[in-house]
């Protein structure tokens, strides 16, 4: 994933939760910008900033309808639907798909590390403020 591209990742409930976890994997490690946003929040004024050269990821359940509309507008749009009902196996099943994705991209576009270690001054400005004091 080119760094100057960005994600908009969408998902409702506890699928919110799991695009913003997406969020902070693609950051890291892409040194890319990615935003989660509640699927009816993006609809309310996001989406209306949003450029064609980014990507549009949607995370949820039966959200087909959403994404068939969203996808008339002609976006780079990406609907992965999880069906597990069970709460704990959708969060299970989501962590590892994210992580699972997040590798594949990195293979096909020869990414090595982690970004963020890259981005030294970034690094320890966010560690000063996580962790307090540091070297």
């Amino acid at each position: 994933m080119p760094r100057e591209e960005s994600v908009d990742l969408l998902g409702n409930n506890l699928f919110y939760a799991i695009a913003l976890y997406a969020s902070f994997q693609l950051s890291e490690f892409f040194g890319t910008t990615a935003r989660a946003h509640k699927l009816e929040e993006f609809c309310h004024s996001p989406i209306f900033g949003f450029r064609k050269p980014n990507q549009l990821w949607i995370i949820g359940q039966k959200e087909n309808q959403k994404s068939e509309r969203l996808s008339k507008l002609r976006l780079r749009l990406s609907y992965s639907e999880l069906y597990n009902q069970d709460l704990f196996a959708q969060v299970f099943e989501a962590i590892f798909f994210i992580q699972n994705l997040v590798l594949l991209l990195a293979e096909k576009n020869g990414y090595s590390e982690l970004q963020y270690l890259k981005i030294k001054g970034v690094l320890q400005a966010s560690s000063y403020i996580i962790y307090g004091e540091t070297k």
